[in-house]
């Protein structure tokens, strides 16, 4: 397994996932800022520590525990200071997380167990979209009422293109067809996200 490299996925709207690339070499983690496509460049980054380019070294040895959901990581480790330190990385599938994690399964002779991954972590995502619907229906409700009453809706300054979509919903739908339409949505999202705290993801952890 040593010097392969894995791409890593940021893409989130619930978390910020600042890793792109990770390769596991001389029985460390490495994680990158930025995508390497081969262990050559990446060791080269290494070896330079560009003042552009993030880089974290994390030994296998020093690893007090790594979780895996899907294609999700959590590792978890002492620094050389001994105090505890954590990180996360999204692989781009989860064969790629499943064979990280049987690396250092390999190498710590850890057992793998499963357990649930929380309650907050199985409802964050729908939690945010949630408030993401409940902004977009109040701000389409708000302009809807306001070309009712025979006013016009200010489209001008940035994001102008932003705002016409709001005029645009807000017209097509009017005051009521946006509030049944943001009714329906949130209670769709609520219904999911009290599905999920009945049943969180699993994950299985190694410690």
């Amino acid at each position: 397994m040593d010097h392969i490299v894995y791409r890593l996925d940021t893409s989130s709207m619930t978390e910020t996932l600042r890793w792109k690339s990770m390769m596991l070499a001389d029985g460390c983690i490495h994680l990158s800022s930025k995508q390497h496509e081969g262990p050559a460049a990446f060791s080269s980054s290494l070896e330079k520590k560009g003042l552009l380019e993030g880089l974290k070294s994390i030994p296998i040895g020093a690893m007090t525990q790594l979780s895996v959901s899907g294609s999700m990581m959590h590792v978890e480790w002492l620094d050389a200071n001994g105090k505890s330190a954590k990180a996360k990385a999204r692989f781009d599938n989860d064969v790629d997380a499943v064979a990280v994690a049987n690396a250092v399964q390999d190498a710590r002779k850890w057992a793998p167990k499963q357990r649930g991954a929380g309650k907050w972590k199985a409802v964050q995502g729908p939690v945010i979209a949630l408030g993401i619907a409940l902004f977009l229906t109040s701000t389409t409700f708000g302009i809807a009422q306001e070309i009712e009453a025979g006013g016009d809706a200010e489209t001008h300054g940035r994001r102008r293109w932003f705002k016409q979509l709001y005029v645009i919903a807000a017209d097509a739908l009017g005051s009521t067809g946006t509030a049944i339409v943001g009714a329906v949505l949130c209670a769709a999202i609520i219904g999911f996200i009290l599905y999920k705290l009945r049943k969180p993801p699993m994950e299985t952890v190694w410690s």
